[in-house]
């Protein structure tokens, strides 16, 4: 399995990102595909797996305290 390397992105390429992932809850369907179309592209753009762009997640039983 894949073992992402916490890495930095450029800020305005994650400020883009969050400006996206933020859209994507929009009611407008086509804002929700623009901002798909957005984080696509700087997915590709900074050539980083998924797994890189994504937060690490804590052990299962440290997430179910905190609910």
């Amino acid at each position: 399995m894949f073992e992402p390397q916490i890495q930095t992105i450029p800020q305005r390429a994650r400020e883009l990102l969050i400006k996206a992932l933020r859209m994507l809850g929009s009611e407008r369907a086509a804002e929700r595909a623009s901002a798909a179309l957005i984080v696509e592209n700087q997915h590709a753009r900074l050539n980083l797996h998924w797994e890189q762009l994504n937060v690490p997640a804590e052990a299962e039983t440290k997430l179910s305290e905190a609910a």
